[in-house]
């Protein structure tokens, strides 16, 4: 099966052969006709080798089929349309050849070629990115022809509705090109609000919601989503989610009916590009010093600055040997007031170790993912913090 996807993979690739043989095939032949240009014997090769090329792309198309995670029904549609390119760029090649004058036959099948050319592309499209990736960005209009369902522009944060205005383009836009209704990798559908609660999230539970799981792991790990080299959602969309999980998963419930505090309100008026609470409130915390930044790099932490303008700072402990002890928690310590994401993933970090952080005031968001924390610790810090978003994916927290 492995030899298979392998091969498969490169459907990608070779489809780009017989999209622009055959395109240049058809142009040229509507060309000579209306141009009363004779035709030229070396089109017969340019029709076969379209032919040729779309046979096998179709052949590796198929191939990768067989991994799964494709709509029957959208499989069936794309494959349809690419055995009809196929037999018309056959008979063109077996046909045209034999013509040597000018008509509007030719002008007929090369019509035909493009018109059959797009289809298959445009359902090859739909399995691969969504039905909704041609006009997403379209003028309203548009997508009203399209029979899109479309939304009046939100104005102010307080009537954004939190799923259809906030979530829900998110996941469109990072994470239903793999997991919507045509094709749906690991039997994960996010292309709409009942899929995505069935599937990928448990209200006010982030710990059990595989979709905040899996966006909130590291970026090298197997599981991470988005997948394959794929732009991640922002720490900004991250925090987002982990909101809407934590308040309910609620669908179409408006922004004002929630307890939203100042910063959630910030990072949806950021998203939805409104100037609302644009301005920060000034923040009484020092700057890192640079000697605090030298030994917790030296105590195996990689720090990084959140924004330019604030002192907070994201942690990600990268010791190769992963042990946390009485040392690397003295130096984290210092760190305490200006850290916001800390992360500890695979590390030997203890339930008691872990409650040493009820101290950081302003940390928001850890990752304590592949450690054997227990409930014991995770329960201590959370009821110091309640508000703190933790990902503790493959723990011994159940």
């Amino acid at each position: 099966m492995d030899l298979i996807q392998f091969l498969g993979r490169f459907h990608v690739l070779v489809l780009h052969l017989p999209i622009g043989i055959l395109f240049m095939a058809a142009f040229i032949e509507i060309y000579w006709v209306y141009q009363r240009q004779a035709r030229n014997p070396l089109i017969k090769a340019v029709w076969l080798w379209g032919a040729i090329t779309a046979s096998g792309a179709a052949l590796l198309g198929y191939l990768l089929s067989l991994g799964g995670g494709y709509s029957e029904e959208a499989i069936a549609t794309h494959r349809n349309w690419a055995l009809s390119v196929i037999f018309c760029s056959f008979f063109c090649w077996f046909y045209l050849s034999k013509i040597a004058g000018q008509g509007k036959k030719i002008v007929g099948l090369s019509i035909l070629q493009l018109v059959l050319l797009f289809s298959t592309g445009h359902y090859g499209a739909n399995m691969t990115h969504g039905e909704t990736y041609l006009v997403e960005h379209a003028p309203v209009f548009v997508q009203k022809m399209a029979g899109l369902k479309v939304r009046e522009p939100v104005t102010s944060v307080e009537q954004a509705s939190i799923y259809p205005d906030v979530v829900e383009p998110i996941l469109m836009q990072r994470c239903s090109g793999c997991h919507n209704a045509q094709k749906s990798k690991g039997k994960l559908d996010l292309s709409s609000y009942p899929s995505t609660i069935k599937h990928a999230v448990k209200a006010h539970d982030l710990a059990n919601s595989e979709l905040y799981q899996r966006i909130t792991l590291d970026k090298h790990d197997k599981k991470f989503m988005p997948a394959e080299g794929k732009t991640p959602l922002t720490d900004a969309q991250v925090n987002l989610i982990g909101w809407w999980i934590e308040q309910g998963a609620l669908n179409d419930i408006k922004i004002a009916e929630l307890n939203a505090d100042l910063q959630i309100k910030q990072l949806i008026a950021k998203e939805l590009q409104l100037g609302e609470f644009a301005k920060q409130p000034k923040v009484q915390i020092a700057e890192l010093g640079e000697q605090v930044v030298v030994e917790l790099e030296q105590a195996g932490f990689h720090v990084s600055r959140i924004q330019q303008d604030q002192p907070f700072v994201s942690l990600i402990y990268a010791n190769l040997k992963q042990d946390i002890n009485d040392e690397t928690l003295k130096v984290l310590r210092k760190a305490k007031a200006q850290i916001k994401w800390l992360k500890l993933a695979r590390t030997s970090v203890t339930d008691q170790q872990l409650s040493i952080l009820t101290e950081f005031d302003n940390l928001e968001h850890l990752d304590i993912s592949h450690t054997q924390v227990t409930n014991k610790g995770l329960d201590t810090l959370l009821s110091a913090k309640s508000s703190l978003r933790v990902n503790s994916f493959n723990t011994l927290v159940r």
